[in-house]
């Protein structure tokens, strides 16, 4: 997205997970999500150690847990166990 719409709907909202979640939501409110030509390229090193199941369940339930109002700092500690997070609660 550009800049300009980025600060439009406030940036990236300051929470421990789930940001991106967020951001979207807004961004729904003005526009339709666009479809990026070209491939997208993300490590696979968690879906290779934690196996496609698991991480799949796992990535539903955290979902589910925020749209159900789940504080977002607690869903980082699920998602982050042996890791403080560097975003604010």
């Amino acid at each position: 997205m550009r800049r300009a719409l980025f600060e439009r709907v406030g940036g990236f909202p300051e929470i421990a997970l789930m940001e991106d979640i967020a951001i979207s939501k807004r961004l729904r409110r003005i526009a339709s999500p666009a479809r990026l030509r070209g491939p997208l390229v993300t490590s696979g090193r968690r879906w290779e150690r934690e196996g496609v199941l698991r991480t799949v369940l796992l990535m539903w339930f955290l979902r589910a847990a925020y749209w159900l109002g789940a504080d977002p700092a607690w869903l980082a500690r699920i998602y982050y166990p042996c890791a403080t997070p560097t975003r604010a609660s």
